[in-house]
């Protein structure tokens, strides 16, 4: 692995979806015209590299910071001077982000919180306006004649610290561009006080994270979508697993696309069989739109009905019936996603597009297994995992290259691992990385495999691994909730359980009924903040729901046995043993506890009755 400090430079086009949505032709051909007269030349003069194209976005690296905010100065002043020269040509604003930090270098590509922080100060950016960091700020503010706006600390997304932030002051920047570059800049505080700051904060904030917010179910920045179980109506219980599987495949597809938020499986499927209304459902889940449908199986055809309402106000924006032959099954899937898409956000991107629809397999044979499997693996249980398993494998054996199946399969070796179902953790969690790997090596655009990677490597303790493959599942999927997890269990396994507590709320909120592994950590975090009211009450709950999840008891013995409760101690290490018969009280603790906090964990067990 290779690292190295960069100067990195985040742009996105303000409003790009309302832009092609107005006129796509002019759009296109504008933003074409600024790439190759104003955009490329510039990067290039100041020796920049374009490291990739991110749909109406761009991620560039600069050896020199100095040289990557002169850049940026130039550009936002040459796009503002040709919409004056051109008021009739589209209004194309940029958004850009500067930040200097250490980069992870695979391949073409970079990662890490260097590129993080850039992304999110691009986000904290005024149309047409430049944000940087501290760091930038302390490099510059010698060598150009710019006037900075300290905004403060910022909060932002996925960052656990905050964020010291600065806004250039492009009118000013204009102004002195012919003077002596050695005269230091000075900094421009806000003289209304720290309300106006604080509104600001508020305000971003919000904007993020308000759409999962329960108690701010009519506030979304972008379509939020929850997929209901399709109800199977083939009067054969067996067909289960498909009109499930479907539904999956229809969360999955729909999860590609950057413009909408989509709830997980997990949040949605606790509404199988409920009778509740769509406007409680929406507001329950905080979402503004609901998908929902039947599916009749019978012979070689498929009979699917499904709809779209807006929770709001209870109307029905779109309904459709497809009778497809089992040949055409994916022809069917790619007509209710496309259809769902374009109601909400009108024309589509076209890289998104061709992978959200990409076809998993061309065995029909092999899909079937993997849905099979698929509905296995789900109950959580010991010996569903296992005959999920040899499912997963057939699906691998009609289809060599399915790289889902192999997804699935590497997340029953997880289980054994960390579930306390094998006699030999480490030889399955090794099988499970070189699964994984293989999905990524037949798709590399698969979320779900990058989180995967992600949580392995964080049980290998390589957390800069770890940290880089969590960055590239959110990037793929912002309400990816185990990409967040994964951050705060890096965070525990480093000794910060007080910084791991937001990031494992943040995906418990994403999606509530999360996999329990997830929930659990939570909870040991809770007990390693000395939080323990809160620990019970999680993991006991926890206990309930998944009442074989062995290692919910571990962290609840840990949380009695450093309390003092004996007798629930005991309880909890009875239930342990029946659960997880290897269960290893020290190889727990240097496994998933931070160095600085195992001899306590590992003498909370004892005391609870591990010896």
């Amino acid at each position: 692995m290779e690292r190295r400090l960069a100067a990195i430079l985040v742009a996105d086009v303000v409003g790009y979806s309302r832009l092609m949505q107005a006129d796509e032709t002019a759009t296109h051909e504008a933003l074409k015209e600024h790439r190759s007269q104003l955009f490329d030349p510039k990067i290039a003069e100041h020796n920049g590299r374009i490291v990739k194209l991110m749909g109406d976005g761009a991620l560039v690296e600069f050896p020199s910071v100095v040289e990557a905010v002169q850049c940026a100065v130039e550009i936002q002043h040459a796009l503002a001077a040709r919409q004056t020269n051109l008021p009739d040509e589209p209004h194309i604003a940029l958004r850009i982000g500067i930040n200097l930090g250490d980069v992870i270098i695979e391949e073409d590509d970079i990662y890490g919180d260097g590129v993080n922080v850039a992304a999110r100060l691009e986000g904290l950016a005024d149309a047409g306006g430049i944000c940087v960091s501290h760091t930038v700020y302390d490099q510059v503010r010698d060598k150009l004649p710019l006037t900075f706006e300290d905004l403060g600390e910022q909060q932002v997304k996925n960052i656990a610290r905050p964020v010291r932030t600065y806004s250039v002051h492009l009118d000013e920047a204009a102004s002195q561009k012919n003077k002596s570059l050695s005269r230091p800049p000075r900094v421009a505080m806000r003289t209304a006080g720290y309300a106006a700051m604080a509104l600001a904060v508020l305000v971003a904030a919000f904007g993020l994270l308000g759409w999962w917010q329960p108690w701010t179910a009519d506030v979304h920045p972008t379509p939020s979508i929850a997929v209901l179980p399709f109800t199977n109506q083939s009067g054969d219980a067996a067909q289960e697993y498909f009109s499930d599987g479907l539904t999956e495949d229809i969360i999955s597809a729909l999860s590609r696309f950057s413009e909408l938020t989509i709830l997980s499986r997990n949040a949605v499927f606790t509404y199988k069989g409920n009778l509740a209304t769509p406007k409680q459902i929406g507001r329950e889940l905080g979402v503004r739109y609901l998908v929902d449908g039947s599916v009749r199986r019978s012979g070689d055809r498929v009979r699917v009905s499904a709809q779209l309402s807006d929770v709001e106000d209870g109307s029905l924006l779109w309904s459709d019936k497809f009778d497809e032959k089992m040949d055409d099954i994916f022809v069917l899937q790619d007509n209710i996603t496309h259809k769902v898409v374009g109601t909400l956000i009108g024309r589509l991107n076209l890289v998104e597009e061709e992978r959200a629809f990409a076809k998993p397999t061309e065995s029909l044979k092999a899909y079937d297994y993997a849905l099979r499997g698929r509905s296995y693996f789900h109950e959580g249980k010991r010996a569903a995992n296992f005959k999920a398993r040899e499912l997963f494998e057939s699906a691998i054996e009609q289809d060599p290259n399915y790289a889902s199946a192999h997804i699935w399969l590497a997340r029953t070796y997880l289980n054994d691992a960390v579930f306390g179902w094998a006699q030999w953790p480490s030889r399955s969690l090794q099988r499970s990385f070189e699964l994984v790997q293989k999905a990524i090596g037949l798709d590399s655009s698969n979320g779900i495999s990058h989180a995967l990677l992600a949580e392995i490597y964080t049980y290998k303790q390589r957390y800069d691994l770890a940290a880089a493959e969590a960055v590239k599942a959110i990037e793929f999927n912002p309400s990816h909730a185990d990409g967040h997890a994964i951050r705060g269990l890096i965070l525990i396994y480093q000794g910060r359980p007080d910084e791991a507590i937001p990031f494992l709320e943040t995906a418990r909120r994403f999606n509530p009924n999360i996999s329990p592994d997830w929930s659990n950590m939570l909870g040991i975090a809770y007990f390693l903040e000395k939080r323990y009211a809160d620990a019970i009450s999680l993991l006991e709950g926890l206990g309930v729901q998944n009442p074989e999840f062995a290692y919910s008891y571990v962290a609840l013995a840990a949380v009695y046995g450093e309390t003092g409760d004996r007798a629930a101690a005991a309880k909890s290490v009875e239930n342990v043993r029946r659960l997880a018969p290897f269960f290893d009280a020290s190889g727990f603790s240097q496994q998933y506890i931070g160095e600085a906090y195992r001899a306590r964990f590992t003498e909370a067990l004892e005391q609870a009755g591990f010896k």
